[in-house]
């Protein structure tokens, strides 16, 4: 098996929604902390630019109460020299099926970008030390093999632990 070559450049960064609960004397208990992540792309025919969209969002919940206390959502735009060789899009299912290696390097610079930049907006607020966890992104990509992940559609994942 030859693996195809491929250059990608990371051609725009944008923060698409940030909510962050007031924190209501609520005690927090890391241990009811639930880190919910959701991934989508979207692809172009004939065209090397793959947008995808991070969505994270930390779930307070224990017997007593249900909160979502952050919800963050970023965007990137890749653009991959020959795209085309590497994914395909199925427009009648709403699907795009990305190469491993290839959605490797989108998800590893996404999500620790995301993490970067949720460090930097919660800092000072009672959110500043539940820093999204390191996490080994080939969990990512067997879930989203497994969901067949489409344009718009999001899966998540609770109590991400390492």
């Amino acid at each position: 098996l030859v693996m195809e070559k491929f250059e990608i450049s990371l051609v725009s960064i944008s923060e698409k929604e940030f909510y962050l609960s007031p924190k209501d004397n609520l005690n927090i208990n890391e241990k009811y902390l639930n880190l919910g992540f959701g991934f989508q792309f979207k692809g172009k025919d004939n065209s090397d630019f793959i947008e995808m969209v991070v969505s994270i969002v930390y779930l307070y919940k224990t017997a007593k109460v249900e909160k979502e206390l952050l919800k963050f959502k970023t965007a990137f735009e890749f653009e991959v020299s020959n795209l085309e060789k590497f994914i395909t899009i199925d427009k009648e299912i709403n699907k795009i099926d990305i190469q491993d290696n290839l959605s490797r390097i989108f998800l590893s610079t996404a999500i620790s970008t995301t993490r970067g930049m949720l460090f930097y907006k919660t800092a000072g607020t009672y959110m500043s030390k539940f820093i999204i966890p390191l996490m080994d992104v080939n969990h990512f990509i067997e879930l989203i093999k497994n969901e067949n992940i489409s344009k718009g559609k999001k899966i998540s994942k609770r109590n991400i632990k390492n």
